[in-house]
């Protein structure tokens, strides 16, 4: 599996950067933070490629930011990564996305052929799944390894080396199990598990049947009796109901002629005949019923025209008799003091006010004068109106017997209705009951034949319950076979035996490479057993580690010692993914894996990963450190007011 390209935009501190990947060889990535001097690489965004590759392929970084966190702060919108991967003959592109206008947060996924390439939309095929947890392990699948192993044995990062000394009995074996391509045996053992339930299950079944059948064979013999005395009880019953049948249908056909008689004896065309002429009186009367209606309303009209009439001639006369008041009241003041001076009023004093009095006293006489005939019109007509509808009704006839007639004869018609539908359904009821005696006394009694069907389930009972017998020392072989199986995959079968094969290969790579590193003064074996404090041996997946220097285990070992442990193992590792992984990945990343090491540890670890880049085609070495007197091909990540990008040897930009 090569990776061949890198594309990144807006992934943490990196803006936009077209990497390849490729048969590299060993390439130094090294940093310049323009924004702040003095931190020199740090903070440029050098791991940020490393991080840009982990998340695009798992959806989280090595050091474990994911979500909006990847997002870069300056832009904070638009990230994305795009992954492309080569195997084979097929060329799969991963593109996944986090807050991007486009994308969204999307994961997608497309394979096309390596002669089409990616600029073909008509041979790119979208294996994107429904959601994006099928997708990732869809992924996972093409990758050929977990985010584990990918952390283990493919990305050393300063933060994310991988403890492998460190781990448990149970993660140490998951790792190596996966790393060296036998978690497919964990499948095999698994499906040995359920197969082996699912014929204990089969076996169980079996039994259950086996019991079954015998208990069924001895209850037949009961259930014949039971029958031939329920095949008795039948026929009387059966007899019983017949002649309940026949007698239901006599009855009902004696009150169908005491209904027909009923019916008789009404007239039923006279009773048409009286209703049609009563329906053409009161349809007249309807006729002057509105024409009467037509009357009140001119009646309610004009006395509410009438009423107007007053309410105006009741105001005006109270205004008539204000004004004359006020009018005595002005005379009466002549002779009286003023109020302010203490003269007398003269008759010429109020002679101005009491003209206009007057003349106001006038006018409210005349418009009293007309609202009062206006009035006595009003009044004349509403009673001339009002005779008018007395003398209508007056003439109008009486038809309330006629409508008892009507209403009489009505009834008479629907209980004629009512007495036809009943005779009907009487009928009805006699065919039915004459229908069920004759489908009746066809009936066969249905408990003889039950009698011989319990006698054929009894031969039957006994035939499967010899087969049964023979099918139980069937699958008990069978049981047998599947447990061996179960042992053979389970942990301590054939997975054990790989484990203690894959040893002594971890052991020498890791051998190799902490010889190589630490002038042979410290030794890490991985061993499938383990001495406990009481001296006794267990079965135990662990990595020993002891030192010339003095330390007896891992945990006594100074920071760098176990720096070169970690990385010993994790190398090796890898070498073991690359000799047996159906798809091993042809990348290695150390990040800042040369901290704290002496020139001459340096040169042993230059050595080791040049090595390793013609093994794998392309090495990562992220440093903060200057490494070109070892390492030729170089790419710079810069950072500037905020925003990083990347040239060099892998950058298309």
């Amino acid at each position: 599996m090569d990776i061949v390209k890198l594309t990144i935009e807006n992934f943490l501190a990196i803006t936009r950067a077209d990497i390849l990947l490729n048969s590299k060889g060993l390439v130094l990535v090294q940093g310049e933070n323009k924004d702040d001097p003095s931190a020199s690489s740090n903070g440029a965004g050098k791991s940020s490629i490393a991080d840009a590759l982990f998340w695009g392929l798992y959806g989280e970084t090595a050091r474990g930011a994911s979500g909006d966190a990847v997002v870069n702060r300056s832009v904070n919108k638009n990230c994305r990564v795009i992954v492309y991967l080569q195997d084979s003959d097929r060329t799969f592109e991963i593109r996944r996305h986090r807050k991007h206008k486009d994308g969204r947060n999307s994961l997608q996924a497309f394979s096309y052929s390596r002669e089409a390439g990616d600029d073909d939309p008509k041979q790119k095929i979208e294996l994107t799944k429904g959601t994006e947890k099928d997708t990732q392990e869809l992924l996972q699948r093409i990758i050929g390894c977990s985010v584990n192993v990918f952390r283990a044995a493919v990305y050393s990062g300063q933060e994310a080396l991988p403890n492998l000394p460190g781990m448990t009995d149970k993660q140490l074996k998951l790792l190596v199990e996966e790393s060296a391509g036998i978690d497919l045996l964990q499948q095999a053992y698994t499906e040995a598990r359920d197969r082996s339930n699912g014929v204990k299950g089969l076996l169980a079944q079996i039994t259950a049947k086996l019991t079954g059948a015998m208990d069924l064979a001895k209850a037949t013999e009961s259930a014949i009796d039971d029958a031939k005395r329920r095949a008795e009880d039948w026929e009387a019953d059966h007899k019983a109901k017949l002649e309940r049948l026949k007698t239901g249908a006599s009855e009902v056909e004696i009150k169908v002629q005491a209904e027909e008689k009923r019916l008789a004896a009404f007239n039923e065309k006279k009773i048409l005949e009286e209703i049609v002429r009563l329906d053409e009186i009161l349809a007249n009367y309807n006729k002057l019923e509105k024409e009467r209606d037509r009357h009140a309303a001119v009646v309610r009209q004009k006395e509410k025209a009438a009423e107007k009439v007053k309410g105006e001639y009741e105001h005006a006369l109270k205004d008539l008799k204000h004004t004359k008041g006020h009018l005595d009241q002005i005379n009466s003041k002549i002779g009286m003091p003023c109020g302010e001076c203490g003269k007398l009023y003269q008759s010429e004093d109020i002679e101005h006010v009491t003209q206009i009095a007057k003349k106001k006293i006038k006018g409210l006489t005349q418009d009293v004068n007309e609202l009062k005939r206006k009035f006595d019109d009003a009044s004349r007509g509403v009673k001339e109106s009002a005779k008018d509808l007395d003398e209508f009704r007056a003439s109008m006839p009486d038809v309330s017997k006629a409508g008892a007639e009507q209403r009489g004869l009505r009834g008479k018609q629907l209980e004629v209705k009512n007495i036809r539908t009943e005779i009907q359904r009487m009928k009805d009821d006699i065919r039915n009951k004459l229908e069920q005696a004759k489908n009746f006394k066809k009936e066969a009694n249905p408990y003889k034949k039950s009698i011989e069907d319990t006698k054929k389930r009894f031969v039957e009972a006994e035939k499967v319950v010899t087969q049964l017998r023979k099918d139980l020392a069937k699958v008990q072989v069978s049981v047998d076979l599947h447990e061996d199986a179960v042992s053979v995959f389970g942990p301590a079968g054939v997975r054990a035996h790989i484990l203690d094969t894959v040893t002594p290969f971890l052991n020498e790579r890791t051998a190799h490479y902490l010889g190589a590193l630490s002038d042979g003064n410290i030794s890490a074996t991985w061993a499938t057993l383990s001495k406990t404090a009481k001296g006794e041996i267990r079965e135990k997946f662990i990595i020993e580690v002891t030192s010339l220097t003095g330390a007896e285990e891992f945990t006594g070992l100074s920071g760098g010692e176990k720096r070169k442990v970690r990385l010993s193992c994790a190398l090796a590792l890898q070498d073991l993914i690359s000799s047996r992984a159906a798809k091993p990945i042809s990348l290695w990343i150390g990040d800042e894996i040369d901290d704290a090491l002496d020139v001459s540890g340096l040169e042993r670890l230059m050595n080791i990963l040049e090595d390793k880049a013609r093994e794998r085609g392309t090495v990562l070495v992220i440093s903060h450190n200057s490494l070109s007197d070892w390492i030729n091909e170089q790419i710079i990540v810069t950072r500037e007011e905020g925003l990083s990008f990347v040239t060099g040897a892998l950058s298309l930009t």
